[in-house]
């Protein structure tokens, strides 16, 4: 069988894990290349990990006619650019999340990519978690009716190091661009068509309480309405004292589907104190490890076969927007429509 040859950019904490990934667990691709400007600390990990040790110059993977495609694991504000540069070089492009911080360099990559008729998928693993998939197949199915209510919580153990404030594009991004936005998707994702046509958003900074003044919130809720006349009700929060809570609700007209959190084991100890179970698993590493898999093998599926992506520009672009209305919607206090950030 011929191997889809790969290569990745940027080699930060994601670029890792599908450089691992594809090594270990997808025989059906070659991973040729890593490139990343600072390598020492990939080169390091690589060593250790059986990974390709980093070039500098993305550009060498752009100009090897054997590479089929490119995941962009680079810093977000870079990558409608880097989106543009490979659909020119004839390379399918898996992006992880966001598509950019920009929305005129989205429609840009989306242009340029549907030109150069190459496939573009997006990085939203958690469609393609096994707890996640098996709900949203449910609700397709009609098991639960029709669509009424979504609730999604999703929790962080730990806010973001000092350093993601400083990276280039950490700041401009924030959390309902940098985090949040996983959720939007999965709320789309399990409306399954509906499309969302208003957006509410408050929120504030509780763990930087000096963030607040410039809109650093840490701690969210948003309201959704969908033009099915459902509603999706997401809280986020960058500290969790007990885990990576991540639980999902969708409510039907004839039932509901839960989504509860992974732990290490289903063991609860009862005695005369009370009942102690295990903690959710600590992080996105631990409890969404096999999707970042399970989304390449299906970007490779697509390339191969000639099939649509299952996370298409569409679902990358409304992330955004969707992100970016949370962002008004705070500063304003006010319902910012659909409408509106599609005229943008």
């Amino acid at each position: 069988m011929k191997k889809t040859v790969l290569g990745i950019i940027g080699g930060g904490n994601v670029g890792r894990i599908h450089a691992k990934d594809i090594v270990t667990s997808v025989p059906e691709a070659k991973l040729r290349y890593v490139a990343d400007a600072y390598p020492d600390a990939y080169n390091e990990w690589a060593k250790a990990n059986g990974c390709p040790e980093a070039v500098t110059d993305y550009k060498t993977i752009l100009n090897d006619p054997e590479v089929d495609a490119v995941l962009i694991c680079a810093p977000a504000s870079l990558h409608g650019q880097l989106i543009q540069e490979c659909a020119r070089a004839g390379k399918h492009v898996f992006c992880e999340k966001p598509i950019d911080y920009s929305i005129e360099a989205i429609k840009e990559a989306i242009r340029t990519a549907k030109a150069c008729k190459i496939k573009l998928q997006l990085g939203y693993n958690r469609r393609f978690d096994h707890n996640h998939a098996t709900a949203r197949r449910m609700v397709a199915e009609g098991k639960i009716g029709e669509v009424r209510q979504i609730k999604i919580t999703s929790r962080d153990p730990l806010p973001p190091p000092p350093e993601y404030f400083a990276a280039v594009g950490g700041s401009a991004g924030g959390m309902f661009l940098d985090t949040s936005i996983h959720d939007f998707d999965m709320a789309r994702f399990m409306a399954c068509g509906a499309e969302v046509t208003e957006v509410y958003a408050t929120g504030s900074a509780m763990i930087n309480k000096d963030q607040e003044t410039t809109g650093g919130v840490d701690t969210t809720s948003v309201i959704l309405k969908f033009d099915s006349g459902a509603m999706a009700i997401i809280d986020n929060c960058w500290q969790c004292a007990y885990g990576y809570d991540q639980r999902i609700e969708v409510f039907g007209s004839t039932g509901a589907v839960n989504v509860a959190n992974d732990t290490a084991s289903t063991v609860v100890l009862a005695n005369e104190e009370g009942q102690t179970a295990e903690k959710p698993l600590f992080f996105y590493v631990n409890r969404y490890i096999a999707s970042y898999t399970d989304e390449i093998h299906e970007f490779i599926d697509a390339i191969v076969n000639d099939k649509p992506v299952p996370v298409n520009a569409k679902d990358g672009y409304y992330s955004v927007l969707i992100a970016k209305a949370c962002d008004i919607s705070l500063k304003e206090k006010r319902v910012v429509t659909m409408a509106e950030m599609l005229a943008l």
